[in-house]
């Protein structure tokens, strides 16, 4: 890895506190932007990880502590599902965060629209509701927090090991290399040019993918989740211990 590797920022945290941790990091950076601004930009990662970080945040004691209504939310990838469909990222959201809020106010959600006729058509969709929302990914139209998973291959959202990105793009339309699934996800100049960048992994399978990418292996073509490299300064690594295992 380049030289930014030795001093990219960790936390390392027991298993059976890491869902409560990473909640209670959430909500502290949230109330810091809204301490500066009136809104807070949050954009959401898929898989089973931030899920338990999700059921958290829409339950007391931490939904009372966060002025939802001035949090808009974001996702980083989606499938071209249905919205109901199990692997919806948009239905796991709701499930285990938006539908918690009833009592209080809950915060704005910009969904990506896979009801439109093609995923390409979804993906520029979403890249106007990005602009539209003040998202360009220069300058100070970047997103306050993105949360980040990595798989066992290295991919983050949607952006997979040898797959080409258009780094010009916010947003692009792309399929997975296994099973041909159509997807939809943000670029590494939407991701990474967000003010905190929050990796969330979990778990034992990961502990390998993470001893490269901290030992300097690979490249962002081949471990996807490198292209971070270029916000190391704006990036914290919230690791259990099983998948820190490697460190």
């Amino acid at each position: 890895m380049k030289e930014e590797a030795s001093v990219m920022k960790t936390e390392v945290i027991p298993t059976h506190e890491y869902p409560t941790t990473v909640a209670d990091e959430i909500v502290a950076s949230i109330n810091e932007v809204l301490e500066e601004q009136p809104r807070c930009t949050l954009c959401l990662a898929g898989g089973t990880t931030p899920a338990s970080v999700y059921r958290l945040l829409g339950l007391p004691p931490r939904v009372n502590e966060v002025s939802w209504q001035q949090v808009a939310l974001f996702w980083g990838d989606e499938r071209y599902v249905p919205q109901e469909d199990s692997r919806s990222n948009q239905r796991m959201v709701h499930d285990t965060l938006l539908h918690q809020f009833r009592a209080i106010p809950g915060p704005e959600a910009f969904a990506m629209n896979t009801a439109l006729p093609t995923v390409e058509q979804a993906a520029e969709d979403y890249e106007n509701t990005l602009l539209a929302q003040g998202i360009s990914g220069e300058g100070e139209e970047v997103f306050d927090i993105v949360l980040l998973g990595i798989g066992e291959d290295g991919h983050t959202a949607s952006l997979f090991p040898n797959m080409p990105v258009p780094e010009e793009r916010l947003v692009f339309s792309c399929s997975h290399p296994s099973d041909g699934t159509s997807r939809i996800s943000l670029t590494p100049k939407a991701l990474f040019s967000a003010k905190r960048i929050f990796f969330l992994v979990l778990g034992v399978g990961k502990a390998e993918i993470v001893g490269r990418i901290f030992s300097g292996e690979g490249s962002p073509t081949e471990i996807p989740a490198l292209y971070g490299e270029r916000a190391a300064d704006r990036t914290l690594w919230f690791l259990d211990s099983e998948s820190a295992g490697a460190l």
